[in-house]
């Protein structure tokens, strides 16, 4: 993970406090959840559950029905903690894997399948704010979402300091046009396209559907691209040509929006410390239901389309 400032941290935490992040496979992939290790834990003992969705101001469990848990949980008052994990994008060592647990009160119960006698969700009111770590991974996720719909064609120019900057491997890469596929040079690129140089002659590929491939470390991924090319320019060298490319934005990973943001909050935070107000500071309206991802809806709209998280629970727990 990249360094953080406590400014950064109370930013996120301001902004992003009441919007919920559903944990479906892909949210759990990035976050570095580790699903084994979620406990809802009361007056000394924790049951095994699943994050469902969370905020930084409450989180969604599915738990299984327990009478010894209800029976506890009465008897705390709905005090409760609830036990995260998470191993940090940029290492596998033990330094990169964090744990805690967030103290909260029990609000709610619903039910989660139709059978009454199996899981239930329970609701969770944070009555802290959650440790720094937490807070950086989620408000990463929540900021990249943010800064892809504000800054979607603000271009980054590819400078050495750039590549660093984004995780970028190389510049050199494949781009498949019209099921060609042809080597590339990347010149600029945004949340919402780029600019590539390939050989060939703009009339070959203008309007055509591609897909860019792009090599990224921390982690070590290769994301696809989809879109069309839009537009293209002339180059110096003969027989190349510099292409737009126009990405599908329905498509687009959240993992390369995220290696994006890195550019763009680096250059925010720039901004802040000369003094000047970056744009994100005005307060984003949480992610409808009709344009976000799916894991940033909140829990409850369009429940028969999201993607539910895995349920498989081990048997009721009462370790320490």
């Amino acid at each position: 993970m990249g360094v953080i400032t406590s400014q950064q941290l109370l930013r996120y935490y301001e902004l992003f406090k009441n919007i919920d992040v559903t944990f479906t496979k892909d949210i759990i992939t990035l976050t570095g959840l580790q699903v084994n290790q979620i406990f809802l834990k009361c007056i000394g003992d924790q049951w095994p559950c699943v994050l469902y969705s969370s905020s930084f101001s409450q989180a969604k469990l599915i738990i299984s029905k327990s009478p010894v848990l209800m029976e506890k949980i009465t008897k705390a008052k709905n005090t409760v903690s609830l036990r995260l994990a998470f191993q940090l994008r940029g290492g596998k060592s033990s330094n990169a894997f964090r744990s805690f647990f967030i103290n909260g009160k029990v609000t709610g119960f619903s039910q989660y399948t139709k059978k009454p006698d199996e899981l239930q969700i329970v609701t969770v009111q944070f009555t802290h704010q959650p440790p720094d770590d937490y807070i950086e991974v989620i408000g990463n996720i929540l900021d990249a979402h943010v800064n892809a719909t504000r800054r979607k064609d603000d271009r980054i120019l590819l400078s050495v300091e750039a590549i660093r900057t984004i995780k970028l491997l190389r510049k050199e890469t494949v781009v498949q046009i019209n099921n060609q596929a042809l080597k590339c040079i990347i010149r600029d690129i945004s949340f919402s396209g780029a600019k590539i140089i390939v050989v060939g002659t703009a009339d070959s590929y203008l309007n055509a559907p591609a897909v860019l491939y792009l090599d990224f470390d921390d982690p070590r991924e290769r994301i696809q691209l989809a879109g069309t090319i839009v537009r293209y320019e002339d180059v110096d060298k003969p027989n190349m040509v510099a292409l737009g490319m126009h990405f599908d934005e329905s498509k687009i990973p959240l993992s390369y929006k995220m290696h994006i943001n890195l550019f763009v909050a680096s250059n925010l935070q720039i901004q802040t410390n000369l003094g000047t107000k970056p744009k994100t500071d005005e307060k984003p309206q949480p992610p409808s239901s009709g344009n976000a991802p799916q894991s940033l809806s909140k829990p409850g709209e369009n429940n028969e389309q999201s993607e539910k998280p895995e349920t498989n629970l081990p048997e009721e727990s009462t370790s320490q």
